[in-house]
């Protein structure tokens, strides 16, 4: 939309050399509204206003018809967005490349590193970006998108080293934006890394996703085209995507990272992995009417690996018990949670577990006899319940130490547990610990169980 201001007399004023023309009721144009010489200008001013003698000049104020633009132009969150500046509405990486800070080395000229994206930051097939030291903001409704291979192009690869996907609040305080969706194909193989048709989306040396929807998803999820730009529909052939994370951060997220149904088949191992990341919740997520739900779910996938993360709500009192969120939720799916082992020594003698603290549930696993979990030297510490096991036979849980919820008031007295098997069978539940969690504020013994 063009915006013309008006003269404070309702009229709009145009000039030319000689004289300033007029149009009354702007609104409804109408040539007898036209007046050709409101007023005349009988002088020419020279370039460098030196003239013959004293001159008059006219000054057409900007607003001088008194209305407030800016509450005009941004009066509603999308009316923001679409009068805000951005670096991109919808950017398409056009190449293989690293981006850094700089004049000529992202394509956005930014030196400070923050770059600012309205819509879509695409990277397409057959294209490798690495972003390196450096900001990206989204708009509400913003979302990045790898995009999987073409068949004669292999899926799209980005790679983030220190770098940081946050939203862009200027609209909005309370904004979110959707996250990264990582295209794949349900029908191809995720391996070799060179030529795979899936897309692949790696983190490293302490990059962040954070204050999105769904931090990061292996699967094409469609989303309103306005505001509030909720997701609408899930399309199931794009899944197969590659999510790998290491020294990495998903924080404040409502969902961090999520895989739907996806089987290789040369029946490989799913090669998304995840080492040494931190999952956390450190206070209310920006829209506050959102709650942390999972941070990880996974659905009908098989071989994802888990080694030395932390899982956790930093700020349990501000949410209620069964508001703080869910470590690892996972339905039909087989995958690994370890320690990471951090020695140089066979056999390994010094370890980083996986940690899930302060949650409502630390693991909970849905399943059929076929599909099943294992998890080894891991600590489960002040969890409402932390680990339910629904179905998966011959799980594996050893080696884990289980700090029990203590459910005596004033804390809920509803019964709380370390571990729950319910239909299993064939498993290996050996060598863990379970006591209650020494609550301070809670000094009773608990309605509290082990196993």
């Amino acid at each position: 939309f063009t915006q013309i201001e008006l003269g404070k007399d309702g009229k709009i004023y145009f000039a030319t050399n000689n004289r300033l023309a007029t149009l009354s009721n702007p609104n409804t144009p109408n040539p007898a509204n036209w007046v050709n010489s409101a007023v005349p200008v009988s002088y020419y001013q020279t370039l460098d206003y030196a003239g013959p003698s004293p001159v008059s000049s006219y000054t057409l104020p900007d607003q001088i018809d008194g209305m407030d633009y800016t509450s005009h132009f941004f009066a509603n969150i999308q009316c923001c967005i679409t009068n805000t500046f951005f670096n991109a509405q919808t950017f398409t990486a056009p190449a293989n490349a690293t981006w850094t800070p700089g004049t000529t080395t992202n394509p956005f000229a930014s030196t400070s590193g923050i770059v600012l994206i309205e819509k879509e930051l695409i990277i397409p097939a057959g294209k490798t970006v690495t972003i390196q030291n450096m900001t990206f903001k989204f708009a509400p409704g913003a979302k990045v998108v790898v995009e999987r291979g073409t068949g004669a192009l292999a899926g799209g690869k980005l790679i983030l080293n220190n770098t940081t996907f946050t939203v862009d609040d200027r609209c909005n305080p309370n904004a979110m934006w959707l996250g990264v969706q990582v295209y794949g194909h349900v029908n191809q193989n995720q391996t070799p890394y060179s030529t795979s048709q899936q897309a692949w989306f790696i983190m490293n040396n302490g990059s962040v996703v954070e204050h999105a929807l769904k931090g990061a998803v292996a699967v094409k999820i469609n989303s309103q085209p306005n505001y509030p730009f909720n997701f609408t529909s899930y399309d199931f052939n794009y899944t197969g995507g590659i999510i790998q994370a290491t020294n990495s951060y998903f924080k404040n997220n409502r969902q961090d990272v999520e895989f739907r149904r996806y089987i290789a088949p040369n029946n490989v191992n799913n090669q998304s992995r995840f080492t040494n990341c931190e999952f956390t919740t450190n206070g209310l997520l920006n829209n506050p009417v959102y709650y942390p739900v999972y941070h990880v779910f996974m659905h009908d996938v098989v071989g994802i690996g888990f080694y030395g993360n932390d899982f956790k709500n930093l700020t349990p009192n501000l949410y209620n018990y069964s508001q703080r969120g869910w470590g690892i939720y996972s339905v039909d799916a087989h995958y690994f949670v370890n320690a990471r082992c951090l020695s140089m020594t066979f056999p390994c003698n010094s370890f980083d577990p996986n940690v899930f603290q302060d949650l409502y549930f630390g693991i909970r696993a849905l399943a059929g006899p076929l599909r099943t979990v294992k998890a080894d030297r891991n600590k489960f510490i002040n969890n409402f319940f932390g680990a339910y096991l629904g179905g998966p036979d011959f799980a594996t849980f050893t080696r884990n130490d289980f700090e029990v919820f203590r459910s005596a008031t004033p804390n809920p007295v509803t019964q709380t547990y370390g571990m729950y098997l319910n239909a299993c069978h064939g498993y290996k539940v050996e060598e863990n610990t379970f006591t209650e969690y020494n609550d301070p504020n809670a000094s009773a013994p608990g309605n509290t169980y082990g196993v």
